[in-house]
Order: C-alpha cells, then structure tokens, then sequence
C-alpha cells in the first residue's frame, strides 16, 4: 500500500496538516512514538497554563483573604492539581484522535528509523515495517537542550518537562535561561511558594522582546520574590544528598547557590538526527534545522518540513500555520502569503505580548510612541491588575502601527486583536475612530494609540 501524505510527528504541526489534508480527500497516516498532540499539548503549552492558571488563581484568593474581603484559609493542593493537569492534557489529546476518526487519518504508534525518498522505515513495538508514500512531511519537533557537561537526571536537574510534572512541590528551584519557558517555570513555582532563581546569560530576561517591556518583567517579577542573575552562567553543579550546589559565575564572581532542583531552560534542538536525512540529500543548516522553500518543500522533491525542525521560531502556531501552507500548497490554492510578524504570549507573572518592531530597533525620527498604564484602566482597576502598560509603535509617515508590546496580568488577552492590526497593518486613525466597548480592556489599545498623538483622554488619571 502507498500512502498519499504520511506525516511523522502528531504534534500542532503534524495533526493539523493531518486533519487539513485529510479534508481534500487524501489517505493520510500520521506516525508518531509517543503521543498525539506532540510536545505543546502532552508537556509544554497546555500543562503550563493549567497549572499556572490555578497559581494565579491561588495567589489572588490570598491577596483577597489578606484584604479581608475573602476569610479562611487556603493552600494549593500540588497532587490534585498536578491530576488536573493530567486530565485537561488527556481532554485535548482525545479530542485530536476524535477528529482523526472524523475525517479518516489513521495514527500509527511507532518510532521513525530511517527515511528513504519513497518510504519510511518504522519501529512498531520491535518489528520494522517499511512504509511507502507520495509525499512525507517530517513534523518531528524539538528536544531541550542540557547544559555543557551536566546531563539532565530528570530527578534534581530537570527539563521542562520534567518541571510541569512533579508531583511534589520544592522548596527551592533554579532555573537556567531567562526566556519563556524559564519565566513561566519560575513565575508557576513563585506563587507556589517556592525560592526561585533565574540565572540567564545575556544582560536581561526575554532579549528577543522590546527592552522597556523586559525590564519592567524584570522588576516586577524580582518585586514578587524572584532573584534574577543576568549576565551570569552556571559552571559547575555538585550533588549533596537531597540537594544541588550550584556555582554561578556573574559580574561579581563565583557564587554557591543550594536548591533542591534545578530546571534548565536554555533553549530546544531540532529531532532530525539519525533518520538519514543527509543520505538522501535532505539539507539542513549547522544546527540541524530542515531548509525548506515557499511550500515547506525540502531539498528532496515531495518530503515537506513543518514545525520546529523548520527553525525558530518554536511555537505552536507558527507549527499551525506551516502546516496550512504545507496542505493548501500540495492541494488547494497556495501557496499562503509569508506571516509578516509572528506574535509572542509569555504567561510569566505578569504576562506579556509582543508583535512586531521593537522601540529599540527603529529610527526615533520615523515613529511615535504612545502608552497606556493598566493604572489608569477601568476594567483593569476593578480586577485588582493595575500593573503594566500597553505600548504601540506607529510609523509617522503611513500611520500603520508596527508593533504592539504589553506586559500586565492580562497581557494575553490583547493577543489576537493587537496580531490582526499588526500583521494587517491597520492605520492607527482606524483604530481611533473605531468604538470601543466600556468597560474592558481593548479601551487600552485605543488610549494607547490616542497617547502617540497626545490626545489619551484617561492617562492624566493614574
């Protein structure tokens, strides 16, 4: 039997071109070791907004009961919510499987060995089976990267996964790598009441983001409890019973900072080696990342690449949108118009989102900044979330807004509304003259974009 699309790797890139390609009527097989929904679903996304959702849940009854409008105790209950998890992760990966019944993609559980240009050779339970296809698209994602010379334990010096699964909480937690993923980890075990440290290696957190945004993070999350070494590395790590000694070299020296575990964040590798991808002439950069072209295709005619093997960024919808292309170019109408932007959420505490250009990255003389604090929102001041601000990048000349950065306790709500006016580009007097609903949080947008121009109606009020 030969395949129409076989698709190695069922996680957000993988099942969606799946589900898409299935749609055009083709016979598609997903192959997948471990389990559907990949690592977003099963370990990363999904399980980190469980449980943080239920922290920031915690620590906001806490605050109430501290200003006495709530009475009572309260404490986190780490074993049921660790279950929670569990059953929201197995919620959403039975649903995938639901829409593979639904629109006749067959799942086979196995590990991918080889690649030929026409086959696939696969071990299923210790048997190998040799599979053929038209066309194969490689969606195997990416694994985290350990530290040089200190392998992970998976017991005191952990992953991310690692990380989102204990079943008890530490007392005191180090992270390696001030990016999302480390930021998200120490902010969930912060208002767990955990000791947390964050050492990264450049001179601030979220270097990728616009440098006011990340330096009030920065602030902010040191304000809550959290230490935060920049410009630091760790060079040695040393076991003692129960607990880890870690040397950290900064700006003033070598400093011994004990913890029971340790997570290291410090970034993911893409899942192309030992497949055979070279002998076949698939290429790929000197980070092992899969070249691909307008359509996804590789250097191999008919074997596409989606996801993170494609190159950063690693996030699930960038996976979501190359898997529509791969699937709207092989059989409908594409292929898609290249994404301008690709826009950030990180469920630190406070959150933040970023599109577009940064402050720091554009001549002052060609745009206008404009602000808004939480402080001075309604809808913010009545949930108690006063901290942060809304920032958006408009060009003089056009009027189009180029970026829009903000950190705050509901940052991620702004998310698809503040993607669509970048990546649309929409002239910042469209968005003046459009009507805002009182009171939510979009009025902030809007008063930002009314402050570039000094003519932000709340701000004098906060």
């Amino acid at each position: 039997m030969v395949h129409d699309v076989v698709i190695i790797g069922a996680g957000p890139g993988g099942y969606l071109a799946a589900i898409r390609i299935a749609q055009f009527g083709k016979k598609v097989l997903v192959i997948e070791r471990d389990q559907v929904g990949g690592e977003c679903l099963n370990y990363a996304c999904i399980p980190s907004k469980t449980l943080l959702h239920h922290a920031s849940l915690y620590m906001k009854t806490m605050a109430l009961i501290k200003k006495k409008i709530f009475t009572g105790t309260v404490e986190i209950n780490w074993h049921r919510l660790q279950k929670t998890r569990e059953r929201v992760v197995k919620t959403l990966t039975m649903g995938v499987k639901h829409l593979f019944r639904n629109t006749g993609v067959e799942i086979l559980k196995a590990e991918a060995k080889e690649i030929g240009r026409d086959h696939v050779t696969v071990d299923v339970g210790g048997d190998n089976r040799r599979i053929k296809f038209r066309k194969l698209i490689l969606a195997m994602g990416s694994s985290p990267v350990p530290l040089p010379n200190i392998e992970f334990d998976h017991v005191r010096i952990l992953n991310s996964r690692d990380a989102l699964r204990l079943m008890e909480k530490p007392k005191s937690l180090l992270i390696v790598g001030g990016g999302a993923i480390g930021l998200e980890i120490g902010s969930l075990y912060n208002m767990a009441g955990a000791n947390v440290t964050i050492v990264e290696l450049l001179d601030r957190i979220l270097p990728f983001t616009d440098r006011e945004i990340s330096e009030r993070l920065e602030a902010e999350m040191s304000k809550a409890g959290i230490r935060i070494l920049t410009s630091s590395k760790v060079v040695n790590v040393a076991r003692d019973g129960d607990w880890l000694e870690v040397e950290v070299e900064g700006k003033e020296g070598v400093e011994r900072i004990r913890v029971e575990k340790m997570v290291v964040a410090i970034g993911r590798k893409p899942n192309t080696t030992g497949l055979g991808l070279e002998k076949i002439g698939v290429e790929m950069d000197s980070k092992g990342f899969i070249k691909v072209d307008e359509r996804q295709e590789t250097t191999v005619e008919n074997i596409y690449a989606i996801g993170d093997v494609t190159g950063p960024p690693m996030l699930a919808h960038k996976a979501y949108w190359e898997a529509l292309n791969v699937s709207e170019s092989l059989f409908g109408d594409g292929p898609l118009p290249s994404p301008r932007h690709y826009p950030y959420v990180i469920f630190s505490k406070p959150e933040v989102f970023s599109i577009g250009v940064n402050e720091d990255e554009v001549d002052g003389d060609r745009v206008v900044v404009g602000r808004f604090p939480f402080s001075a929102l309604g809808r913010a001041i009545t949930e108690g979330s006063r901290t942060g601000f809304i920032k958006v990048i408009i060009d003089i000349e056009t009027g189009d807004v180029l970026g829009i950065h903000i950190i705050g306790e509901n940052a991620s709500i702004y998310s698809s509304i503040a993607s669509l006016v970048v990546e649309r580009r929409l002239d910042a007097l469209e968005i003046d003259h459009t009507v805002f609903p009182h009171p939510t949080y979009g009025e902030g947008l809007w008063e930002a974009v009314r402050d570039a121009f000094n003519r932000s109606l709340h701000k004098g009020s906060q």
